[in-house]
């Protein structure tokens, strides 16, 4: 099984193949998306070690961060707290769902926050669950914290609702 590359449709772009035995380093990426088994705490052998599950965490901040429409960096008073932030995610903190979102889709990012990676859902699961609840998602998008003007458009980040 390739590894699968999301359109904005939702659907998967041309697989790639031949990554069997691809070694994996910890530590590499941003901070404030890396999964906890990719920060590789010092001293925890049992971290050191990842596959594509790492990437489905990472995904999963993604979509909180596009859902609430705040990066996480907005939350940092200087770049020196990303590492900060990555420690306390490498120790099971996570942000704050809000409640008024969709059920599924807080099922859904929460699942991908899982502390195991075996617990994270596939690609191919999160592609078909966003799918099912994409008219979920837009017909409460005003009620979510998501707002839109008059014309539907978005408004851009900052500006009051």
């Amino acid at each position: 099984e390739g590894i699968v590359a999301l359109e904005g449709s939702l659907r998967g772009s041309k697989a790639f193949e031949g990554l069997e035995g691809a070694t994996a380093t910890g530590r590499t990426g941003s901070l404030l998306y890396m999964a906890p088994e990719v920060y590789s705490l010092p001293g925890d052998a049992s971290k050191h070690t990842y596959n594509e599950k790492a990437d489905i965490f990472s995904f999963g901040l993604i979509m909180f961060e596009l859902f609430k429409r705040q990066p996480r960096s907005a939350l940092l008073a200087c770049p020196d707290e990303a590492e900060t932030m990555a420690g306390e995610t490498a120790h099971g903190r996570r942000p704050r769902l809000p409640w008024r979102w969709p059920a599924p889709l807080r099922a859904l990012i929460a699942e991908c926050w899982a502390e195991a990676p075996a617990q994270r859902p596939a690609a191919t699961e999160i592609v078909a669950r966003l799918t099912e609840m994409k008219p979920l998602i837009v017909e409460r998008m005003d009620r979510t914290g998501i707002y839109r003007w008059a014309d539907g458009k978005i408004p851009p980040a900052g500006v009051d609702k």
